[in-house]
This record gives C-alpha cells, sequence and structure tokens, in this order.
C-alpha cells in the first residue's frame, strides 16, 4: 500500500468517526426536544380536555382524539429515529470497521465497496420516517386546537 492511499483512507476513517459522533449527537438532542416538545403540547390539550371545567366544551371528544393521535406520532418520532440512526450507525461502523482492517494489512479498500457505502447512506424516504411522525403530530395538534377553535366559534 502506498502512502498516499493510507494516508487517504486514514483521512475517510476519521471523517466517518466524527460523523458517526455529530449524527448521534444531532439525532439524539434534535429529537429528544422534538418529541418532548409535540409530547408536551398534545398531552397538555388532552389533560386540559379531560378537567372538569373542559366537559362542557364543544367538539371536545373529536379534539381529544387529534391530541391523543398527535402523542401517538410524537412517540413513533422517538422509535423511528432510533431505529434510522441505528441503521446509518451500523453501517458507518461497519465500513470503518473495513477501513481499520485495511490500514492494518496495508491494502486498498474496493473502490465499489466506499461507492456502495456512499449509496447506502445517501437520504431517502425511509429516511425521513421520524420526520413525517413529526409532521403527523404537529398536525395532530393544530387540528385539535382548530376544532376546539371551530366549535367554540359555531357555539357563539
Amino acid at each position: 500500500m502506498e502512502q498516499s492511499d493510507r494516508r487517504a483512507i486514514e483521512l475517510v476513517r476519521g471523517e466517518l468517526q466524527v460523523g458517526e459522533a455529530r449524527l448521534y449527537e444531532h439525532i439524539s438532542r434534535t429529537f429528544q426536544w422534538l418529541m418532548a416538545t409535540l409530547f408536551t403540547a398534545n398531552g397538555g390539550a388532552s389533560i386540559a380536555l379531560l378537567g372538569d371545567g373542559a366537559h362542557d366544551l364543544p367538539g371536545r371528544i373529536y379534539a381529544l382524539v387529534w391530541f391523543a393521535l398527535g402523542l401517538v406520532s410524537s412517540l413513533l418520532i422517538g422509535g423511528l429515529s432510533i431505529v434510522v440512526a441505528l441503521q446509518a450507525s451500523n453501517r458507518s461502523a461497519a465500513m470503518r470497521t473495513r477501513l481499520e482492517g485495511c490500514l492494518i494489512m496495508e491494502e486498498t479498500p474496493p473502490q465499489k465497496e466506499l461507492l456502495d457505502f456512499v449509496d447506502a447512506n445517501r437520504p431517502n424516504w425511509k429516511t425521513w420516517f421520524p420526520s413525517y411522525a413529526g409532521a403527523a403530530s404537529f398536525t395532530f395538534f393544530v387540528i385539535g386546537i382548530g376544532t376546539i377553535a371551530g366549535s367554540l366559534l359555531r357555539a357563539g
């Protein structure tokens, strides 16, 4: 293995390590915050509608259904983000291990493996499932609020 190849592999390995750490940190913080906010908003609205003063509120039952759907969707954000992150992390760890082996054996990794890794990590419709769940949770919250507002307007 030539020295320039070795340096290139070490560079890619280092970038993968940094990328893994950043990916974990990003997913952890962002989805934790988003899930907590949507969970709190939908859960708080549900609790408010279950209180003593809300029994006469028009559209209460329909709004409760929307908020409950928002609550479930907010929990899906966390679950789906874990699945997506684990898949990406596993691919990255496997490639990093492969590159470590190449460094130890002083061989150049097959270009096809590197290209397959890059292709496997391109965002696609499945990698956005946590975001879809977040959008659904937010949408259910807005519909729930709209249901209450519309019911109050109609009740006069």
